[in-house]
């Protein structure tokens, strides 16, 4: 008897490569479902901004926002802003996590100017030195605000918004 006919040799196939799942950007993929749920059962309400009022799509978004900056849906909704395309957070929630952080932040003005100043906690639990930031209406003009609802009306709060996200950030 012959020799058995030869058989090709088969290579192994590579064994498949196994990404782990990455929290910050695969969870929202397993929460958008019910997230989109909520998002179905409130964008109707008078609890949502009238911007995002009647737009689920956006509702979901914005709650989806949320946890990038440990903030809960409704608070989210609340307290980001669609600026020209790009979620912003309000001068009201940038103070408050400024705050909570230990930081110190104080703002002063009037109709007129208003000035945010702000001293960086530091490691040690000591302060950094003092950063300054003043707005004042010629500002607001030279931007193109003051023809905005919000500056005709509420000038004084838009200054002191200005001048506390300014520092802020």
């Amino acid at each position: 008897m012959g020799s058995e006919p030869e058989r090709a040799q088969e290579t192994p196939a590579a064994p498949a490569r196994v990404v782990p799942p990455n929290p910050k950007t695969d969870d929202w993929a397993l929460v958008i479902a019910p997230i989109a749920n909520l998002a179905e059962q409130v964008a109707g309400t008078d609890f949502v901004p009238a911007a995002l009022r009647g737009k689920p799509a956006a509702v979901t978004a914005g709650i989806l926002f949320g946890p990038e900056l440990d903030m809960p849906p409704m608070q989210a909704l609340q307290q980001v802003h669609v600026i020209e395309g790009r979620p912003s957070l309000s001068a009201e929630q940038m103070r408050a996590m400024v705050l909570a952080k230990g930081h110190i932040l104080t703002v002063q003005g009037d109709g007129g100017q208003a000035t945010a100043t702000g001293r960086r906690r530091l490691p040690d639990g000591s302060y950094g030195d003092p950063a300054v930031v003043t707005w004042n209406i010629s500002m607001a003009q030279a931007a193109g605000l003051l023809g905005k609802k919000n500056w005709q009306k509420h000038p004084r709060q838009m200054l002191k918004a200005r001048a506390t996200a300014e520092l802020c950030r």
